[in-house]
């Protein structure tokens, strides 16, 4: 529990408000961020919803976790095949004669998953 100085002290160290609530009635947290000139990123929900569709939207981003988890997936995707068509590098050169040793060794032991 924050009151008097301590709770100015914590809102002026925040520049955005995640609200990650499932459920958010009126949206009290966001409402009072939003007050203190701290935009809100959020979980789309009723009282989330009221501030968007209200003079405060400029305020509020929308989250939407599905979404930006599949624009995550495709993003590895797309990373995965640029990086599958690039050519390959001689990784040895980067190493010292020890580590050199120590990576050839591995590389023929039958643990090795790289061919």
């Amino acid at each position: 529990h924050l009151s008097g100085d301590a709770i100015n002290l914590f809102w002026e160290q925040i520049d955005v408000l995640v609200s990650l609530a499932d459920y958010e009635s009126y949206g009290r947290v966001p409402r009072e961020s939003i007050c203190r000139a701290t935009p809100v990123l959020a979980l789309q929900s009723s009282g989330i919803l009221d501030l968007v569709n209200s003079d405060l939207k400029d305020w509020v981003e929308i989250f939407d976790p599905k979404k930006e988890i599949m624009d995550l997936v495709e993003n590895c995707k797309k990373l995965v095949m640029t990086v599958s068509e690039l050519p390959t590098v001689d990784s040895s050169r980067f190493y010292s004669e020890p580590i050199k040793a120590l990576v050839k060794a591995w590389l023929s032991s039958s643990n090795s998953k790289i061919s």
